[in-house]
């Protein structure tokens, strides 16, 4: 073969290749992604932290969450995800136990936002609270570095995120379980899991992160609660009763709080709004809020 033929051929060969490469690798939507915009008819998550016994059930868990929401006229489907086979109650969950890895939740998690919402080209919101953040971010993070492979879904469609005392940074409470539960040992600081998860991960769509921590967790520092990049930033000041719990439970009063949305100063005010109702305020607004 002269050399001029066979340089065709390795060049061709080599398009092919990468071409069938980038094919593999790079998921191409079904669907156009949702376009992003405010409103309160889009699913929204709920996804719990983590119990000790490996029972949670979502309605004690949600209750509160759930009725808030309905009472400020969201009328999109609430879906409580559960990951503890021990639980009961929920629309949908994962069959886990204490010791089932947070990046395996999150696949689970990913698979099923991707079977009932992407594929038919619909977004969702996610509020979550504890352990259910790292959840969260644990799927995207697969999705964005497998695109595909080894069971992850090819994208996700997640408009919003709003974390309630989610341990970002691990937390110290955890070395009260971490021989008892992988979860915890996920959950310590500079963990192999915690240096896995890709800092403000995005879906496909864009994804709007606002966190929300207090100063009054003793589960999740402040620290650990905004230990990620986020445009949304929310801090209850302590001496206010704001525990861990009742980050996911408050839906009235008026409270300190420091914020900051967007810019690298922080704002103090005497009248923010109760946790449940900031998160509401995160899912309804596309971005600036």
């Amino acid at each position: 073969m002269h050399r001029r033929s066979l340089a065709a051929c390795l060049t061709a060969a080599f398009v092919l290749t990468a071409t069938c490469v980038f094919t593999v690798v790079t998921a191409t939507p079904a669907h156009a992604a949702p376009a992003r915009g405010n409103g309160d008819r889009e699913p929204v998550y709920l996804v719990y932290g983590h119990s000790g016994s490996g029972v949670r059930h979502c309605t004690p868990a949600w209750r509160d969450a759930k009725a808030a929401f309905r009472r400020w006229g969201w009328d999109g489907p609430l879906i409580t995800w559960g990951y503890y086979r021990g639980g009961t109650d929920c629309t949908r969950y994962y069959r886990g136990t204490t010791n089932t890895r947070l990046i395996t939740l999150g696949k689970a998690l990913a698979r099923d936002i991707y079977r009932y919402h992407t594929s038919r080209g619909r977004s969702v919101d996610v509020l979550a609270h504890s352990m259910g953040g790292l959840v969260v971010r644990a799927a995207l993070t697969g999705v964005r570095k497998y695109h595909g492979r080894d069971g992850w879904p090819p994208y996700l469609y997640i408009e919003d995120v709003a974390t309630l005392g989610t341990p970002h940074n691990g937390t110290p409470w955890a070395l009260n379980c971490r021989d008892t539960s992988r979860q915890c040992t996920d959950m310590l600081p500079g963990s192999a899991f915690l240096r896995w998860l890709t800092d403000e991960p995005q879906s496909a769509q864009r994804t709007d992160w606002t966190l929300i921590g207090s100063g009054d967790d003793r589960v999740v520092p402040p620290v650990s609660a905004l230990g990620m990049t986020s445009r949304h930033k929310i801090l209850f000041t302590p001496g206010q009763d704001m525990g861990h719990s009742t980050l996911r439970t408050e839906d009235s009063g008026r409270y300190r709080c420091l914020y900051k949305h967007g810019g690298v100063r922080w704002k103090s005010t005497t009248a923010c709004r109760p946790p449940l109702l900031l998160g509401r305020h995160a899912l309804y607004h596309a971005s600036a809020w």
